[in-house]
């Protein structure tokens, strides 16, 4: 996420399944059964998609609820960019969103997972990795905030009513990656950081106008503030 001295920005989310796929043969090399990484995508691609150009193509085809008419409008910017290259074994899927202001942040995860169920509609796809990682994190709600040279991220959780048996039988498809898989979080300010307030491990850039986090997926589905912190910037 890259932050600007007014408040608007650039927000990124993306998913490196080549790297996912290049893990889980590591893990497994002494079993017959691998993964090729280099015969998933069918051909070399690199393409920046614009989400308005499918949202163009899905609403004459099928019927879209008000909540996911919503979506797309509020999502509009919203670029999908995808790399397969088959030879250096990519594969690579990242969301690109312009915001002009934080609070336009606050609902996108979910309005990505429903822009994610309204394509699964539409092409009539079966759910995927991705899939599961875009729904886990509809879960939540993120807020955002900037102001005074003070960044806040606070996580709320969407599920308060959902029972143990539930959360655990909804997470089993996040599950199967979750020893392959870290969830980093990279934020770029437009000043240097003057102290941090995180409970776990953070690291910054020389500079210190980069602050990375990184947490282990299977303790984030079990607490999602892991991410929460407070930057105070100079």
């Amino acid at each position: 996420m890259t932050i600007h001295k007014d408040g608007s920005g650039e927000y990124r989310l993306g998913i490196d399944v080549g790297s996912m796929i290049k893990a889980m043969n590591e893990m497994k090399k002494d079993t017959v059964a691998k993964v090729d990484v280099k015969s998933q995508p069918e051909e070399s691609i690199d393409s920046l998609i614009p989400v308005d150009y499918f949202y163009q193509k899905a609403k004459d085809s099928i019927q879209l609820t008000k909540e996911e008419e919503k979506a797309f409008e509020e999502m509009k910017g919203l670029m999908m960019h995808i790399k397969m290259d088959k030879d250096a074994g990519i594969m690579k899927f990242e969301y690109i969103y312009p915001y002009k202001k934080m609070n336009q942040l606050n609902n996108f995860f979910q309005n990505l997972k429903l822009i994610n169920e309204v394509e699964k509609k539409y092409k009539e796809k079966k759910t995927t990795e991705t899939n599961d990682m875009i729904n886990e994190l509809g879960k939540y709600k993120v807020n955002y905030s900037f102001k005074r040279k003070i960044f806040k991220r606070k996580t709320i959780s969407l599920n308060k009513k959902e029972g143990k048996a539930e959360a655990k039988e909804e997470k089993k498809g996040l599950d199967k990656l979750s020893d392959f898989f870290q969830y980093e979080i990279v934020y770029h300010f437009p000043y240097p950081i003057k102290k941090v307030k995180y409970k776990g491990e953070a690291k910054m850039s020389a500079d210190r106008k980069t602050l990375y986090i990184k947490v282990p997926v299977d303790e984030l589905d079990d607490n999602p503030k892991l991410l929460d912190f407070e930057v105070i910037l100079e």
